[in-house]
Parts: C-alpha cells; sequence; structure tokens
C-alpha cells in the first residue's frame, strides 16, 4: 500500500506545474532553525512570492503567526502570502508540489521520488559530529532524498555527501542559514525575565539526547535520571550560580526524553523546552547569540558558536560508551573540539569560576576549529540562494 501511495505522490508531483514564485518549507520544531531562516530572508528580499509552511500540527497556527509578527512585524495582510498547512493531507501535497522550491530541516515524505524539475533542499539542523544519516545504517530507506543539502565547508562536504546519498558536487557550501540569526539584536532573554546586565555571565548549556521520544530512538552513551555530570543536583548548580552572580539556561534537545519532566523554578537557573521558545517567540539562535559561554557535549551547536570565538565547555562523562554505541564520523573528535572537557561536578564548578576570573586558553584553538568549520562566515542564507540560482541557470 506504502508503494501505491508514494507512486501516486511521484505522478501527482511530476504532472502539477511548478511555480517559480513559489517555495514551502518544513522544519522540527516547526517554524525554527534553517527553514525559519531562509524563509526570513527570503521573504524580506523579494516581494510577490507565495510562501507555504507545511506542518505536522495546524492546531497552533496562532501561535505560529505570532512567531512571524513578533520577528518580522507582520500585519493581518501580510499573511494573504504566507499559508500554513497540513503536510500529510491532500492540500499539504497539492502546496508542496507546486512549490519550485522546497526547504526542510527533517524528513519530509520518505521514499518518495520526486521529479527533476522539483527543487527540494535538505537545509539538516547541524553538521555531524554524530554519525547521522547513511553514515548511521547504509540500510536507511528513509533517507530524505533532495536535490541539494548544505556543508559549513568543505570539510563537512564530504559527510554529508555520504550521509545522504548525494554527489559532492550537490552539497553547497553555504554555512547554515539559522546562523544570520546569531548576529542580530533581540531581546529574547528580556523575555524570560534575565536582564544581562544583572549578572557577570549568562552561559547557556544544551546537552543533546542520549534517549530520544521520537525519531531515532536508540540509546547513546549512557542514561541518566537528570543531566550529564550534575545529575539531578540543580539546587547545587543554582546556589553555584548565585554565588558567582551568573546565569544559566539549560536547553533541553526537542527530541530528549527529559522533556517529560518538570522541573522546578530557581533564581538563577533555567530549564528551557523548544515549546517554550515557540510560546515566547524564540529562535535558539537568538538565545546562542546572547550569552558569553556554551556549554554542550556531542551537540554541533558549538560548531554554529565558534563563529562569535566565545568559551566552550564539553560536558560530558559517558564519551567512551558514545563512542561505542552511535559513534563519530571523524576520528580523534576531541582533536576538532576546542574547549574545556567537563567529566565530573569539580571540573563542572572550576570551569564556571575560570568564566567569571575571564582565564581562557581556548582563543586559538577556536579561531582555527572555526576556519575549518566554517568557511563562510557572515550571510549564510544569500549566499545558499545565490549558490541554488546559480545550480539552476
Amino acid at each position: 500500500m506504502r508503494k501505491i501511495i508514494n507512486s501516486l505522490v511521484y505522478f501527482f508531483d511530476c504532472i502539477i506545474p511548478k511555480n517559480d514564485k513559489q517555495f514551502a518549507f518544513s522544519s522540527f520544531p516547526a517554524i525554527s532553525d534553517n527553514s525559519y531562516a531562509m524563509f526570513k530572508y527570503l521573504y524580506l528580499s523579494s516581494k510577490n512570492l507565495k510562501m507555504i509552511w507545511l506542518l505536522s500540527d495546524t492546531k497552533k497556527i496562532d501561535m505560529y503567526k505570532k512567531i512571524l509578527t513578533c520577528d518580522l512585524d507582520l500585519s493581518e495582510s501580510d499573511f494573504m502570502n504566507i499559508t500554513f498547512v497540513q503536510k500529510n493531507s491532500m492540500l499539504g501535497l497539492f502546496y508542496y508540489a507546486r512549490s519550485k522550491y522546497v526547504f526542510f530541516t527533517h524528513g519530509l515524505y520518505p521514499r518518495v521520488k520526486f521529479p527533476k524539475n522539483h527543487i527540494l533542499v535538505n537545509l539538516w539542523h547541524g553538521m555531524p559530529l554524530k554519525t547521522i544519516g547513511l553514515l548511521d545504517d547504509p540500510n536507511n530507506k528513509d533517507i530524505p532524498g533532495s536535490t541539494y543539502t548544505i556543508a559549513t565547508s568543505v570539510f563537512f562536504q564530504n559527510y554529508m555527501s555520504k550521509a545522504f546519498g548525494l554527489k559532492e558536487y550537490d552539497v553547497l557550501v553555504s554555512g547554515q542559514p539559522r546562523n544570520d540569526i546569531l548576529f542580530e539584536k533581540n531581546n529574547c532573554l528580556r523575555k524570560f525575565n534575565i536582564d544581562i546586565n544583572q549578572y557577570k555571565k549568562i552561559f547557556l548549556w544544551t546537552p543533546t539526547y542520549r534517549q530520544a521520544t521520537i525519531g531515532y530512538t536508540n540509546i547513546d552513551g549512557e542514561i541518566f535520571n537528570g543531566l550529564p555530570v550534575i545529575a539531578e543536583e540543580y539546587e547545587v548548580l543554582n546556589q553555584n550560580l548565585k554565588t558567582l552572580d551568573s546565569f544559566m539556561i539549560i536547553k533541553l534537545h526537542p527530541m530528549d526524553i527529559l522533556n517529560r519532566n518538570k522541573f522546578k523554578k530557581y533564581t538563577n537557573l533555567l530549564f528551557l523546552t523548544s515549546d517554550d521558545l515557540t510560546r515566547y517567540c524564540c529562535q535558539l539562535n537568538q538565545i546562542l547569540g546572547s550569552v558569553d559561554v556554551l556549554m554542550t557535549d556531542f551537540s554541533s551547536i558549538y560548531i554554529d558558536f565558534l563563529l562569535l570565538n566565545r568559551p566552550i565547555g564539553f560536558v560530558m562523562d559517558d564519551f567512551e560508551k558514545f563512542s561505542n554505541s552511535r559513534g563519530f564520523v571523524m576520528e580523534n573528535t576531541k582533536d576538532y573540539m576546542p574547549g574545556e572537557f567537563i567529566s565530573s561536578k569539580n571540573n563542572f564548578f572550576d570551569f564556571l569560576n575560570k568564566c567569571i576570573e575571564g582565564l581562557d586558553d581556548f582563543k586559538d584553538k577556536r579561531r582555527e576549529a572555526n576556519d575549518i568549520f566554517n568557511e563562510i562566515k557572515t550571510g549564510f542564507s544569500k549566499q545558499l540562494w545565490f549558490e541554488i540560482l546559480e545550480r539552476e541557470k
């Protein structure tokens, strides 16, 4: 039955003429990440475009309109050219097939072929540190098909090519569109009642998931009841931050099983989920660009943060177990991680103190890593669109 449906979708796609002024976007979470940044660039730089958001949940359309209104200062009349539609519906398939260009961050319609005149751009959601796609499972039949995908440098071009089964030529070295947002002024921290003038340092901690609730649900590394290294000693962390006159945001991965937890409120510590960002009309990279220090582990978010050359701490006490389960795309992975490695509570709190004191031994190493990982340093969405137009001449 699935093969029949996929064949019908492909036939439908072939016979519907493409509108080169119509663009479709899909992301997880909705209205976020690289797809949102690309939408924003195209919307602000071009006129008379028809913009389509393909959604998994159309019950939150008012919330999604609010996100666009807050960031782009839209009026109700501006939504005449912006359509929100359920992606798994006949209408969604029609808009998808009618749109000349489709941008997405996760698999859109798995195993569905598309004609050559339909330009699908897999923006993904970060450069691969962990194994992804065909690098993780060579027999994976649900790898999203696309005309192009993107990389931040030639270094990653080869990995992205192998991960998604594309020729290297079709991996566009453009940088990630979401990194345009890093350099924009915003008031996201104020929306969460965080006054940057009140603290010596603002920390952002973004642990990646060891077990997900959806999608890839294998167990990677070691499962914790709480967070790596500090477990559930959140009150101890909060008191330490108070002593240091600092604040920490802990942003959970949208797929992390920890999203099911209910965290209490603290004076100097804030837990955020992707739903919180949606509710307050914030993009993660708006917060990333506003903080002084990033703490993460196997998440490629640090590759984005390298563009700012600010301190990074890698919090992980299960490196070997993770390496032996999910694994990494490159050998000697730690050589490409320019920052403190934090594997104990003492290391954790020592790192916080070092940041407060302004001790930073990794500026040059971050600069070197940034040159390897991020060939494009600004104008990422513009560069991607230029690359696509060049290919489609």
